[in-house]
């Protein structure tokens, strides 16, 4: 196991990832679900999924994961636990105590993995990357989630032959029908006037 992870003497805290998928055990339609659950699987950091909503998330989309117990008061702010805001004399050890009593509620998938890493609660992937290879892994992930990703939505919710099957089986399945039609429509609206402006469109 990696120095980075917690010790076998200390328990891991629970991860609740709620992710966009309706059903267990079925594949998320969002990349970013993909990408957390893919990290933590690589790892073998157990964790439970539960079904998330928009409405509920901290950023207003998903995914977002909940670290420590389910049924505290207080969910803690969402940040990371060396976020520029936080007293520098605080160590992991107090940051880690508070998560354990109160848990913590956060989004972004880049942030969720980075704040896991800190409490060593996932090894670090990077860890034995040089300089180069460092910025050839952050090359390749702002292709993928900077480029990549819009031609990919586009494709899902813009081309006629995929934006059915996207409505009706996809993120809007639970929508129900005829509601789900003006829902479809208004978003498929929206998201063809983003994605032109951002460029993929054109």
């Amino acid at each position: 196991m990696s120095t980075t992870q917690s010790s076998s003497t200390t328990p891991p805290l629970p991860i609740t990832v709620h992710t966009a998928a309706t059903k267990p055990l079925t594949y998320s339609w969002s990349s970013f679900d993909n990408k957390l659950e893919a990290r933590l699987r690589f790892s073998h950091r157990p964790y439970t999924r539960a079904q998330g909503s928009p409405r509920s998330a901290p950023r207003g989309k998903v995914p977002y994961a909940r670290i420590g117990p389910l049924d505290a008061k207080n969910a803690g702010p969402e940040k990371g636990v060396q976020d520029e805001d936080e007293d520098e004399d605080e160590g992991l050890g107090e940051v880690r105590e508070k998560v354990e009593k109160e848990g913590v509620t956060m989004g972004d998938s880049t942030l969720i993995t980075r704040t896991l890493i800190q409490m060593g609660e996932l090894g670090d992937l990077n860890a034995g990357l040089n300089g180069v290879q460092k910025g050839m892994d952050l090359m390749v992930r702002a292709l993928v989630e900077e480029k990549i990703y819009f031609i990919a939505a586009y494709e899902r919710w813009v081309t006629p032959t995929n934006y059915y099957q996207t409505r009706d089986v996809g993120p809007l399945s639970t929508i129900p029908y005829p509601l789900r039609i003006v829902i479809g429509y208004l978003v498929y609206r929206k998201l063809r006037r983003n994605y032109f402006g951002q460029g993929v469109g054109r």
